[in-house]
C-alpha cells in the first residue's frame, strides 16, 4: 500500500475520534489490507496525534488471551500506544459521549522503572524492572460501524484506544503472584464477570515480554516510566451510566464515574435505526455501578 494511502487511511480515522463518529471498516474498501499496514497506519495514525499536541506515555495490548486469539484466526497479541491525551484521573467525572461506542475493561497496568529492551526478554525480566503495578480501567472504543472489525481494521484503529484510567496505590510487583491475581466484576452489586491474570498470556508479564520482544525486532524497546496495559484477559463491557471500580491487591480503588453520552453518528445507519438507537439511550439512562476487585 503506498505511503499517500496510509496517510488518508490515518487520517479518515484521526477524523471520525475527533467528530465521535463511526466509519465502514477500512477492508471493506481495501479487502487486501495486510497487518503490516495496518501498523503503518497506525503509526501514521499516532503521528497525527502528536501532531496535535500528544505525547507517547507507553504501549497496550490485546488478544492477548488464547480464546480471544482463536476467535480472530492470530497466536500472538496486538499493539497499540498510549498517548497522554487519553489518560483520566481518578474520581474525575468523565462523559462517555467524548467517544463513539466505549467498553470497559479491568486491567493491572505496569509502571516500568527502567530501560527495557532486546530479544531475549522474560518475565523475570519485566518484574525486575517493574517499578509498581496499579489497577486500570481501560475504556475502549472502536471508530468502526456497529464495533465490527477485521483483524488489519483493529491494528490500524489504535487497538480500539480511548482512554484509560490508573488508580489506587503503587504496588511492588515482587511478593505478589500476578499469574493468581483474580478479578470480579460487579454490576450493581451482581457478579458479571469473573478473570485471572492467567488468562492474559498465561501471565500479565509474559505478556510484557512478548511486547519488548515485538519492539525490539523493530528497533525499540520500553523506557523507564512508560505505561503498559497488557490487556484484560476477557471481553469488554459495554457502556453504562454510573461509576467503574477497580482494585487491585494490596491496593486503593481506581473510580471513575460515567456520565451518559449521545449514540455516535454512523457512516451507513439506517434513519429508523438511529432514531432508536437515541431512544434507547434515553430510556436507559438509570444509573448503574460497576465494581472490578482483584485479589490474590
Amino acid at each position: 500500500m503506498d505511503a499517500q494511502t496510509i496517510d488518508a487511511l490515518a487520517r479518515r480515522l484521526f477524523d471520525a475520534a475527533a467528530e465521535h463518529r463511526t466509519v465502514p471498516m477500512l477492508t471493506v474498501e481495501h479487502p487486501a489490507l495486510t497487518e503490516a499496514d495496518a501498523y503503518r497506519i497506525q503509526a501514521a495514525l499516532v503521528d497525527l496525534h502528536v501532531a496535535a499536541g500528544a505525547t507517547r506515555t507507553g504501549m497496550k495490548l490485546g488478544l492477548t488471551s488464547k480464546a480471544k486469539q482463536r476467535e480472530m484466526g492470530i497466536d500472538v497479541p496486538i499493539v497499540g500506544v498510549l498517548l497522554d491525551t487519553l489518560a483520566l484521573d481518578p474520581g474525575t467525572p468523565f462523559s462517555v459521549a467524548q467517544l463513539g461506542q466505549p467498553r470497559a475493561e479491568p486491567e493491572i497496568a505496569f509502571l516500568i522503572g527502567r530501560e527495557l529492551s532486546g530479544s531475549g526478554v522474560t518475565a523475570a525480566h519485566v518484574l525486575a524492572a517493574t517499578e509498581a503495578v496499579m489497577p486500570a480501567l481501560e475504556l475502549l472504543d472502536s471508530r468502526y460501524d456497529h464495533y465490527k472489525f477485521t483483524l488489519p481494521d483493529v491494528v490500524a484503529d489504535q487497538t480500539s484506544a480511548g482512554r484509560y484510567l490508573l488508580g489506587g496505590q503503587l504496588t511492588s510487583p515482587r511478593g505478589l503472584d500476578l499469574r493468581l491475581t483474580g478479578c470480579v466484576l460487579n454490576r450493581n452489586g451482581e457478579v458479571a464477570a469473573t478473570a485471572a491474570g492467567a488468562a492474559v498470556s498465561g501471565h500479565p508479564a509474559s505478556a510484557v515480554a512478548w511486547l519488548v520482544r515485538w519492539m525490539a525486532a523493530r528497533g525499540g524497546g520500553l523506557r523507564a516510566g512508560d505505561i503498559v496495559l497488557p490487556d484484560g484477559g476477557r471481553a469488554a463491557h459495554g457502556r453504562r451510566r454510573g461509576q467503574r471500580r477497580v482494585r487491585s491487591p494490596r491496593q486503593r480503588d481506581a473510580r471513575l464515574p460515567l456520565s451518559a453520552g449521545a449514540t455516535p453518528r454512523r457512516s451507513e445507519r439506517p434513519r429508523q435505526v438511529r432514531r432508536a438507537g437515541a431512544t434507547r439511550s434515553r430510556s436507559s439512562s438509570r444509573r448503574a455501578a460497576r465494581r472490578c476487585r482483584t485479589r490474590r
